[in-house]
């Protein structure tokens, strides 16, 4: 694991014994089409903005985890200068360039759900995937047994991160949001996903995904970073 990492990333004891709740980012922790998304971002973004492909997908890597909205507007605005107060368009593109692409299960994925729902760890999907396609990959997958509840986000979601999607999941459990804070681990692959975790004070997991997401995740402050799924499963496990 790199060094740099670990400095950055294991700040805080997450002691797993009091953890009963698992709100998991989607693309690129459970599954990946993170190439799919890079292309589809940064055809609209040439197509719109004259911005070059490469430089667009650059800034959506960096800024993984954010919501599809804020990444329109902070590259319009790094590139072009431009303020975007209407992302809509540009997103409504974007997702019609990823109709039909269903995402490919990270290895591990289906072990990973099976073993931790056995265990009764309450599993939630967070993303910024829009929801109707969140809902339709969950099941073209034939995951939706394995995850208690799931949601996205719509076009034009003004906020910067995923945090405004708790209120959603403390609706669905019905617990009081001190307890579903204590309770939960937030686990990603991208600095906004931990950013997401850190702003509803919940304690986070970076996903590294055997380096795959080291640049996704460096400088990202989260409480602990695992390779591989097995290793939070593991956690789970034996603490």
């Amino acid at each position: 694991m790199n060094e740099n990492l670990i400095d950055k990333g294991q700040k805080e004891k997450i002691d797993f014994s009091k953890k009963q709740y698992l709100i998991s980012d989607w693309d690129g922790t459970l599954v990946e089409s993170f190439e799919n998304i890079l292309e589809a971002f940064a055809t609209v973004m040439e197509g719109e903005f004259k911005v070059k492909k490469d430089d667009a997908k650059e800034f959506m890597t960096v800024t993984n985890g954010a919501t599809l909205s804020s990444q329109f507007i902070g590259a319009a605005k790094k590139f072009t200068n431009k303020d975007v107060e209407d992302t809509i368009p540009y997103e409504e593109a974007f997702w019609k360039l990823m109709e039909g692409k269903t995402p490919k299960t990270i290895e591990g994925t289906r072990d990973f759900l099976e073993k931790a729902k056995e265990m009764g760890i309450h599993i939630t999907v967070w993303s910024g995937t829009r929801s109707d396609f969140l809902e339709d990959q969950i099941k073209t997958l034939g995951l939706e047994f394995l995850i208690d509840f799931w949601v996205g986000t719509s076009s034009g979601t003004a906020a910067k991160n995923k945090a405004p999607l708790f209120s959603k999941i403390i609706e669905f459990y019905k617990i009081p949001e001190v307890d579903l804070i204590e309770k939960s681990i937030v686990f990603g692959d991208g600095k906004g996903d931990i950013q997401s975790g850190k702003d509803l004070g919940i304690q986070t997991v970076g996903f590294l995904n055997n380096g795959k997401n080291n640049q996704k995740l460096e400088g990202s402050g989260a409480d602990l970073l695992v390779e591989r799924l097995s290793d939070l499963l593991q956690k789970f496990q034996t603490e």
